[in-house]
């Protein structure tokens, strides 16, 4: 079975407030990504059961 990947590149036209809103979801998913990638840091702990459960 052949697999085709499509990509198109698209632009999103957003007002000031959707804008703003992207912008704090963008920072809050960053922080939470830095907090995890702390605690890996930090403990070694790589196993996804035991993340879940302390995340």
């Amino acid at each position: 079975m052949e697999q085709i990947t499509i990509t198109a590149k698209i632009q999103i036209a957003a007002t000031e407030t959707d804008k703003v809103l992207l912008d704090e979801t963008m920072s809050v998913y960053r922080n939470a990504c830095n907090y995890v990638s702390d605690y890996v840091f930090h403990t070694h702990d790589l196993k996804q059961f035991s993340l879940n459960k302390v995340l």
